[in-house]
């Protein structure tokens, strides 16, 4: 949680906005890949739910890590341009927050203010996880866990305003949880309006079949009548 809680605390609720107006959020299934290794980027990724697998071609595809909520996907490409060095796969069903490329890199370009917030929370938790990656040199192991405790209490550290933060991506969730209800909300009566329209077609055709049948019955009742006299 305390990476996306760095970039929260250090953005403005502007920011924030701006990003809720720009991102979608996205329910991603279980076995899909959302970053692969050497392909470019399109967008920055906040998980908001959820657990992904990080495995790398040089290792034989071998899982070497997992991301869960509160990761920020994406990010080292707009600090060093580079491909992505991990392919990023869903192990659930994950709730993501992507952010297009082209959108992020012009507000970067156009808003100093918000490129040197952005790129501040990023030297942050990019630093704080370099000295537990130099830490973990000593260690037996090539196995990663993204946010692993001590990484966790290290970025934490960098959160000026933790309390704020936190109240930021709660109010972030719950935004767009209603968005979505709204979007939802919005297809219902959509739906509901193609219902009545196709019910009011019916009942035209209907009875423009009964108008039919009728002026067939005094048609017929003309010719009975035709034969008497």
């Amino acid at each position: 949680m305390s990476k996306v809680l760095v970039i929260l605390g250090e953005l403005s609720d502007r920011d924030i906005d701006w990003m809720l107006a720009n991102g979608s959020r996205t329910t991603v299934s279980p076995g899909t890949t959302l970053i692969v290794e050497g392909k470019p980027l399109d967008a920055l990724y906040i998980v908001l739910d959820g657990t992904l697998s990080v495995t790398a071609s040089s290792l034989g595809d071998k899982e070497i890590g997992k991301i869960i909520c509160g990761e920020v996907l994406g990010e080292m490409s707009f600090v060093d341009g580079r491909l992505p060095s991990a392919s990023v796969t869903t192990i659930d069903e994950c709730l993501i927050l992507s952010i297009p490329r082209r959108l992020l890199t012009e507000k970067l370009e156009q808003d100093v203010l918000f490129s040197l917030r952005f790129y501040r929370a990023i030297t942050k938790f990019l630093s704080s996880r370099l000295r537990g990656t130099v830490r973990r040199f000593g260690e037996d192991t090539d196995y990663l866990i993204y946010q692993d405790p001590d990484d966790e209490r290290a970025i934490g550290q960098s959160v000026e305003n933790p309390d704020l933060a936190q109240s930021r991506f709660e109010w972030l969730l719950q935004r767009l949880k209603a968005r979505r209800r709204k979007k939802e909300e919005g297809r219902r009566k959509k739906e509901e309006g193609r219902r009545k329209k196709e019910e009011g077609r019916r009942k035209k055709e209907e009875g423009r079949r009964k108008k039919g049948r009728w002026g067939e019955g005094r048609r017929k009742k003309g010719r009975w009548g035709d034969l008497l006299n």
